[in-house]
């Protein structure tokens, strides 16, 4: 059967967990923000900083909260599956069934953030690489119009302009 500290202990486990998930999504949204605007490495290091110690913050409280849900599975004879746990609470602990449904959104918010951020890394790099490419002097098409004696090339091109 669960006691009452058990109870207590993932009850407090679950907020501190959920606060961690909230402060990982709030960091990625302002680190978000910073690319944007297309900030300094000295605008991005603080971030990083406090993903990383927010990161291991959540690892440790995930941890303690797999080992006690895994406890009360274990002494309940109940499944340890997501599903069962949160029908198992919300019987009689309606409070800790909520708290995990709120970790399972919040965690949905969170990995958008981090996919939505991905993304926009991604998009700037290769945005990065077009730009260079084409400031380095090399074609888009990387066909040349002219030979070396600066004579036009017949490619067949929709237009005789000046193509560099």
């Amino acid at each position: 059967m669960i006691t009452i500290s058990d109870i207590s202990v993932l009850e407090q486990t679950l907020e501190k967990e959920n606060q961690c998930i909230v402060s990982l999504e709030s960091y990625f949204q302002d680190l978000k923000e910073i690319i944007v605007n297309k900030g300094s490495i000295e605008s991005i290091n603080p971030i990083l900083l406090k993903i990383e110690k927010k990161a291991n913050e959540f690892q440790q409280v995930e941890n303690l909260r797999d080992n006690l849900t895994r406890e009360i599975c274990i002494k309940n004879r109940i499944e340890n599956n997501l599903e069962s746990v949160i029908n198992f609470f919300a019987k009689d602990q309606e409070n800790i069934a909520l708290l995990l449904s709120q970790m399972v959104r919040n965690l949905k918010d969170l990995v958008y953030e981090v996919n939505l951020l991905s993304e926009l890394i991604s998009f700037q790099s290769t945005l990065n690489d077009f730009i260079y490419k084409i400031l380095s002097g090399n074609s888009v098409t990387q066909q040349k119009t002219y030979d070396k004696t600066g004579k036009d090339l017949d490619l067949n091109l929709p237009s005789k302009e000046w193509r560099g």
